[in-house]
Order: structure tokens, then C-alpha cells, then sequence
């Protein structure tokens, strides 16, 4: 018996490495001489041979294709139950149906059927095959050194087959693999050597339909370790089928383990939910691209879609991955899609970051152990010859948890993170990031909450709330922000408010600590409440949440084209509190980009204000208020004196125009005038009073009726979706409990999507159509009971 070639970890039973035997009594095999591939000459490709910063070496394009071993296939009415055999050297490279072993085409037969203690090694061409064929039992196989995907399920309509306790490791990709340092990938198109383009991001498991049962099984290498494309149809034979794989829920994903995955892409995860496959109308030939997709349209038109999985009766569910080991990747996992739920992961030794999700998605029970003793000893600190991927890993470049910059909402409950950049050895520089968001080219809402995190040790405290990604000039750096809902992210042990306090750098990628700026601070002079820790990585403010919240919303003046990107890199505006003099000091900017965030409570006291440079607006549109129903929003702008206003919501927003296209929606509801501020802060949110005196309009932002689909506002008739306060006068539901997405006692309020708008029409004269002539007032106004001590009290 030859001694194992390479060092393996395993001092502290953090993770192991796998051990299987491959040989069997019964063996299948190709033939020595005419199997293998022949062109395997100058198979590897060294950097300046290809336009490639990241790594040093690589496969090259068109190596390891004339593969062609043996296949087995059983198909359509037949039975299979395959159990202990060795299959090498087989499968066909780039011949469809040429697997080692292919359960082709069998229905419902495949509940009769299974593979289960095969090994396979040495494959051309995939490992073990599902296509067409429901409830399958593929268990207890080992398989190892396989060209493209290799456990795989092919066309997207293959249902509630059991892929359990299998090993699959060392699999090798088609094709160039992705190899890229961003998010968004080129797409890839089916050829004669390239038959599924998905085979450039190989995997050990490939997983085209959720509603399968995957549990128990360990991936090792591959681009990632359990591969999941969005597939908009099924394709192939059945692509006649109404299954939308996109659309299917996990049936169970538990207790599965993947490690040493994601080498060729910053974000290739250990489990990769993610990329886009479809075929092409006009010739069936199949499409991929493995990157986020939100981007890209498809070659048949229209949108990318993303997984948004649904239950039988079309209502949205989460897909849910639980129990799982994640050791060595670059992220442990990966999820570009609508819906997610992670319970009970342990993430080990990780590149880049724990996890890198989209949309609605929560993590409980998470443990995240950045290094472990192998994590620290894997490369040497001093080494020309790393690639920048590898001098990732070197530098200890990591975050324990990245949020996003824009359009989420995520929430975090019961993290144990260990050895995350420890205060007694810690790790300079911004690297080894704990809580980390981006500033990137757009303007954070609120959408992230922390929950109930222990640390290990005592995490460095420059590192524990950081940013990552600056783009050049943007103005996201005012607004980022997150919940500790109970202080324990923060180490302040109370409820949390975190705001950023950082500056810009103009023509620069950067925030700087100097002046800063004061819209998170919640307190005012010498009151306490507020902790300023201008030495973080990200220059922030650590406040007291009281009662107060956090909303965000979306401010679109005058003519569109003033929040074109082109402009998100100017400034057109300020917003500050009630009651903050010196409007160019203490104001946060404003810039093309719509959205603004911040905290409030102003049931009591105080309001934002809203200055655009420009003048008065003559036309604003407010859009997606975020704003809990318990919570009060106000609002003041300022315009000339004896300027007039009409002020509506409108539940269908479209073209200019409020439409009433069905029955159970209310055309609009116009706003009346009241006589002080006091009647707008404790209405339902209706009236404006304008202060013509003083030059200040005022008004309050609620919560709209929003059904569970996120459609409908404002009902006129009785809905029991809505639970919503109703008006037996105008019909009307408004202001409402908001619905929130929640998890663990916790929730970040939904939205209503852009079809519903508050419109302010001012009528003042107008050289540009955009801004009243006359000058207003550059200063908020004073707090109605004095001199303030916090934004919503005197």
C-alpha cells in the first residue's frame, strides 16, 4: 500500500478528508488502449497564453475531448437496480446519452429502480445519470476523476429521486471554466465540443430541479460543489413538459458536505445556486451562463428569470438547505435567487465570504469558523508564485458575513463566529472583515437584520463592521446601514441602529471618517445614546433603537432623466432632521440615485427634511416606502410663499397617468388641508399643512395596504388578506399592518412595488418644468419644541 501523496487536515475534527474505495468484485470498464482521451498534449496553459490575471496556469481550450469509453444505459419501460459494480473508464465525451451509467427516459419506473455502492473513475463523461426518470435511488456511490458534471440530472423534470450518502470528487471541466473575479459571466453556447455549456462550471453534483431528495452526500472540487442552474423549461425530449424546473421548491437538501470547490471564480460556492441554461427557440441548442443573470436577457427574449420557488398552488415558498459542512471554498454558499432559507450551516476556512445571497433569504444557526488551524498553515505567507486568487487566501481577505448593496433582504439569527480576525492577533489593513456591506453603485434600503451572535473570541474592532467594492463617487456610503436588533453583533448588548458616518472621496473608491456626517446619529449635543466609531473600517454610528426604525424610500423629482445613472455620481440634494441647522454641514447629500434611508420615529417630534439644489421641486414622486405601520414618517419641503399643491396616492401608477383597470383597486385618494403639523403627524396619512408663512410644506409617508402578492393597495372592498384598517367613508384601506418578511421574532418590512406612487404637484412658475423658480428656504426647520436632544425629541 503506497502512503497517501498529500497532507491531509484533520487535528481538530473541523473537517476530514475522504476516504473510499473505488475497487469492486464486479467491474465494467473501456479498454486501456482505445478509451482515453488522445489529446492531452500541452494541456495546461500558462498565463499570457490567455487573457487571464487570476491564475497562473489553467486547462487549455479543446484538451481531454476524444474520451470514449463504455456506456449503460437503461431506458423507458425497463427496471434498473445497479448495486456494487466499478465503472471505468467510461462515458464518451461530448456524445449525449454516452454515460457510465444512464437511467434514460423511465418515468415513474424510476421508483423501482437504483444505483446504489457503484464506484466510477476515470469517466469521459458525467458519472451516474437521471433523465426523464422520477424517484431514483442513487445512493452510497463513489465517484471520482470525471470529465463535466458528473452526478447529474439532465432536462429539469426530474422529481423526488433520492441522490443520498454519495461521494463525488475531482471533477474537471469543459471547456475554459469561468474564471472570473466579478459576479457576471459571459454566456456560453452549445457546440460540437461543448454539447451543454454547463459543463464549463463542472461540479460534482448538478441539480436542474429543487424537488429532489439530496441529503448526506459530500462534493469535493469542481467549480462548485453542488451546481444548480435556473432552467425557465425543460429541455430536451420533454421540453413539451408544463414542470417550470425554476419554480420547484426544494424537496429536502440536508446534510450535505462540500469543501475545496470555487477555485476558478471569486464566487463560485461551495453550493452554487446559481447561473442560467435554456435552449434557443429558433434551434434548441442550449445557452448557459453561470453568473447572477439579473443582467442578461435571454436569447428568446425578455428577462432572465431567477429561482422563485412556489408550492402546488402557485404561493411562494422557500427553498431550504440545512444542516451542511462547508470547508475551502471561496464562498461556502451561493444563492442568486428569489427565496432562501440556510439552517444549521458550518462554514470552515472559507476565500472570500460565508455566504453571498439575493432576495428574501435567512441564516440561523450558522457557525463561522474563518480559520481553522489548516485555514492558517495552507500556504506560505511569503510566495512569488501565488495567484491572485491564492494570494486571497494568504492576505486572510476575508469576510465572515457580506451583505448587499441594494434590493434585499436578509436576516441573521444565532452566529457563533470563531477565529474572525481575533483582537489578539489581528489582521491589519481592512482585511478579515467581520459584518461587511458594499458600496456599490446603488443606495442601500434597509434590509438586513443580526440577531444573537456569539463570538469565540473577541473580534479586532476595527474589523467588525466593515464596507468592500467602492465604486468612484457614489453616495451609497451615506446611506449603508443594519439592524443589531439585540447589540450582540455590535457588543453593546441593547437593540442596535448602525449608520454609516464615513464621507466620500471625491474621485476616489474610499470613505474617509473626517466630519462626519451627522443623519444616523440619533441624539443631538451631549445625550447619550449614541457610540461613534469613526476607527472602523466603516466609519459608523452605533445608536440606541428606542423606538426608533429605520425606512427607506424612493425620491424622484421633476424629469426623469435627472435620475438617470449617468447622474448617480452627482449631487443633487440634501436630506437632514428637523431641527439641524447649517443644511450644507450637517445635511447627508443626495445624489441621481433615487433611493435615501435613515432613521425615524416621528410620532412625537421631528421629520426629515428634503432640499434638492435645484429649488422646490414642482413635481416629486415618492415610491417604495419601507416603512413599518407602527412607525410615523414625516416629511417637510420647503417652497416659496403662496405656492399651491395637490397631493395624491394612487394605487396604479402608470405612463402619468392614475389608473383604475380593476374593480378592487381605488383610483386615488387626493389629500386635504390642515391647519398645523400636529393634524399631519397623527392622520392616517391624507392631509399635508402648509406653512406659507414660514415657507415649509408638510406632510406624512404610511404604510399602504399590501396583500401577501405585493399587487394590491388601497382595496375598496373588504379583503381578509389585508387585516388593514378600513374607511366605511372613502372605502379605503390605509394605513395598515405592514407585512414584513420574518423570521425568528424579527422582520424587515416589504415594499409596494413601483406601480404605487405619493405624488406632490406643486404650482409654482417653472423655467425647467423641474424646480419653482422663486428660492425656498435652505435650512430645516425648527423642531416645534425647541432645541433638540435627540431627531425626534427636544
Amino acid at each position: 500500500i503506497a502512503p497517501i501523496k498529500y497532507r491531509h487536515y484533520a487535528a481538530d475534527k473541523e473537517y476530514q478528508a475522504e476516504v473510499a474505495v473505488l475497487t469492486r468484485n464486479i467491474k465494467i470498464e473501456g479498454d486501456v488502449n482505445d478509451s482515453p482521451p488522445t489529446d492531452t498534449t500541452n494541456a495546461i496553459c500558462y498565463k499570457g497564453d490567455f487573457e487571464q490575471n487570476l491564475l497562473s496556469t489553467f486547462p487549455c481550450k479543446g484538451k481531454y475531448l476524444t474520451g470514449y469509453g463504455g456506456h449503460i444505459r437503461i431506458e423507458g419501460a425497463a427496471v434498473g437496480r445497479v448495486a456494487s459494480v466499478e465503472f471505468h473508464r467510461m462515458g464518451q465525451t461530448n456524445r449525449l446519452g454516452k454515460y457510465p451509467l444512464h437511467f434514460h427516459l423511465m418515468g415513474t419506473n424510476g421508483f423501482d429502480s437504483y444505483a446504489t455502492d457503484n464506484s466510477v473513475h476515470e469517466s469521459y463523461y458525467r458519472c451516474i445519470v437521471a433523465h426523464g426518470t422520477t424517484g431514483l435511488t442513487i445512493s452510497r456511490n463513489v465517484a471520482f476523476d470525471a470529465i463535466g458534471m458528473c452526478i447529474y440530472m439532465e432536462s429539469g423534470i426530474e422529481e423526488r429521486n433520492k441522490i443520498t450518502f454519495n461521494l463525488a470528487a475531482h471533477v474537471h471541466s469543459i471547456d475554459l471554466p469561468p474564471m472570473y473575479n466579478t459576479q457576471e459571466q459571459d454566456d456560453k453556447y452549445e457546440s460540437n465540443s461543448l454539447r451543454n455549456p454547463a459543463d464549463v462550471s463542472a461540479s460534482p453534483f448538478y441539480i436542474t430541479n429543487m424537488y429532489n431528495e439530496i441529503a448526506g452526500n459530500s462534493a469535493v472540487g469542481g467549480w462548485s460543489g453542488f451546481a444548480a442552474p435556473t432552467l425557465p423549461k425543460v429541455i430536451g425530449e420533454q421540453r413539451a413538459s408544463k414542470v417550470t424546473p425554476h419554480k420547484r421548491p426544494t424537496l429536502t437538501f440536508n446534510g450535505n458536505m462540500a469543501r475545496s470547490t470555487g477555485y476558478w471564480s471569486k464566487l463560485g460556492g461551495c453550493i452554487y445556486i446559481g447561473g442560467f441554461l435554456e435552449e434557443r427557440d429558433s434551434d434548441k441548442k442550449l445557452v448557459y451562463n453561470g453568473g447572477r443573470n439579473v443582467q442578461k436577457n435571454s436569447v428568446n427574449g425578455g428577462k432572465r428569470d431567477r429561482r422563485s420557488p412556489e408550492d402546488s398552488n402557485g404561493n411562494k415558498v422557500w427553498n431550504r438547505f440545512t444542516n451542511l459542512k462547508l470547508s475551502l471554498c471561496s464562498v461556502a454558499g451561493t444563492d442568486w435567487n428569489q427565496r432562501g432559507k440556510w439552517y444549521k450551516i458550518d462554514v470552515l476556512d472559507h476565500r472570500d465570504r460565508s455566504f453571498n445571497a439575493f432576495g428574501e433569504v435567512t441564516f440561523t444557526d450558522c457557525s463561522i469558523y474563518c480559520r481553522t488551524n489548516n485555514g492558517l498553515n495552507l500556504l506560505p505567507v511569503t510566495s512569488s508564485s501565488l495567484t491572485s486568487l491564492e494570494r486571497r487566501w494568504e492576505n486572510k481577505d476575508y469576510m465572515a458575513f457580506r451583505m448587499y448593496d441594494t434590493g434585499q433582504k436578509h436576516i441573521m439569527s444565532n452566529f457563533v463566529i470563531k477565529s474572525c480576525n481575533n483582537a489578539s492577533k489581528p489582521i491589519t489593513n481592512g482585511r478579515g472583515r467581520v459584518w461587511t456591506i458594499p458600496l456599490g453603485k446603488n443606495i442601500q434600503q434597509f434590509q438586513t437584520i443580526i440577531k444573537n451572535t456569539t463570538y469565540v473570541e473577541t473580534p479586532y474592532p476595527s474589523s467588525l463592521v466593515a464596507w468592500t467594492l467602492a465604486d468612484e463617487d457614489r453616495y451609497g456610503v451615506y446611506f449603508l446601514n443594519f439592524l443589531d436588533i439585540d447589540g450582540s453583533a455590535t457588543q453593546r448588548s441593547k437593540p442596535t441602529i448602525v449608520g454609516s458616518s464615513g464621507q466620500m472621496v471625491p474621485g476616489k473608491a474610499g470613505i474617509t471618517n473626517e466630519n462626519a456626517n451627522l443623519w444616523w446619529k440619533t441624539t443631538r449635543g451631549s445625550t447619550k445614546g449614541c457610540d461613534h466609531r469613526p476607527n472602523y473600517h466603516l466609519p459608523c454610528y452605533l445608536c440606541n433603537m428606542e423606538s426608533f426604525y429605520i425606512a427607506s424610500l424612493e425620491l424622484y423629482v421633476g424629469d426623469k432623466s435627472i435620475h438617470s445613472e449617468n447622474n448617480y455620481e452627482k449631487e443633487i440634494g440634501k436630506a437632514a432632521h428637523w431641527g439641524d441647522n447649517n443644511l450644507g454641514k450637517n445635511g447627508v447629500p443626495m445624489s441621481g440615485d433615487p433611493q435615501i434611508a435613515g432613521p425615524f420615529d416621528h410620532s412625537h417630534q421631528g421629520g426629515w427634511f428634503i432640499q434638492y439644489h435645484g429649488g422646490a421641486p414642482k413635481r416629486l414622486e415618492i415610491k417604495k416606502m419601507q416603512i413599518p405601520h407602527d412607525r410615523t414618517l414625516m416629511i417637510a419641503i420647503s417652497y416659496p410663499k403662496n405656492t399651491e399643491f395637490t397631493i395624491i396616492s394612487c394605487a396604479a401608477y402608470s405612463s402619468g397617468v392614475c389608473r383604475e383597470d380593476k374593480s378592487d383597486i381605488a383610483k386615488q385618494k387626493v389629500f386635504s388641508e390642515v391647519s398645523s403639523i400636529q393634524e399631519v403627524r397623527s392622520s392616517r396619512g391624507d392631509v399635508y399643512y402648509w406653512d406659507n408663512q414660514k415657507g415649509y410644506l408638510y406632510f406624512r409617508i404610511v404604510a399602504v395596504g399590501l396583500r401577501s402578492s405585493g399587487n394590491l393597495w388601497w382595496k375598496k372592498k373588504h379583503n381578509e388578506d389585508f387585516n388593514y384598517h378600513y374607511d366605511e367613508d372613502t372605502g379605503l384601506y390605509g394605513p395598515g399592518k405592514t407585512p414584513y418578511f420574518s423570521e425568528n421574532g424579527v422582520g424587515i418590512p416589504y415594499h409596494p412595488s413601483s406601480n404605487y406612487i405619493l405624488l406632490v404637484q406643486a404650482s409654482c412658475d417653472s423655467k425647467d418644468g423641474n424646480f419653482c423658480n422663486d428660492a425656498a428656504k435652505t435650512d430645516p426647520p425648527p423642531m416645534e419644541c425647541g432645541i433638540s436632544r435627540k431627531i425626534n425629541e427636544c
